[in-house]
């Protein structure tokens, strides 16, 4: 099976300038916590944004390194600290340096960046155009259909 038979069907796709509030409106609308950020008409990709993301930059740095530190956060610090970031762009959070795959990868190369990392979605580009994603649940979705 190759990349392009597994890939998502409406993968999120969002621009530099949209917002991370619009960006959290765009996931709960979808079945993804992960969008491709794409620029211009060629649909060049640019890098990709995630819920994690934006809870990293909502998180203080010291709490993930001790779990027991979250009890000193107050109450309202989330809803403070999300509102403080969603005017933002999600340019200003997206990861650049990511892996991408081609249309004509075998899966197991996506299956392998799946394995051997936090990936759990990777982009697909053809000629520097941005033409859609693939994710662990894709990859499942399309084995099972066949079986």
């Amino acid at each position: 099976m190759l990349v392009q038979d597994a890939l998502v069907p409406n993968p999120l796709v969002v621009t530099p300038d949209t917002t991370v509030l619009d960006f959290c409106k765009q996931v709960l609308a979808s079945n993804q916590t992960t969008a491709c950020v794409v620029a211009g008409d060629d649909h060049k990709l640019l890098g990709m944004v995630s819920v994690h993301d934006v809870f990293q930059r909502i998180l203080p740095a010291y709490l993930g390194k001790k779990d027991n530190l979250a009890s000193v956060i107050h109450e309202g610090y989330f809803e403070e600290r999300f509102d403080e970031l969603r005017r933002t762009p999600v340019s200003d959070l997206m990861s650049k340096d990511i892996h991408v795959l081609a249309p004509h990868d075998s899966v197991i190369k996506a299956i392998s960046l799946f394995s051997s990392a936090t990936h759990k979605t990777a982009p697909v580009v053809r000629d520097g155009k941005f033409i859609g994603t693939i994710t662990r649940r894709s990859v499942l979705q399309k084995v099972t259909e066949s079986a």
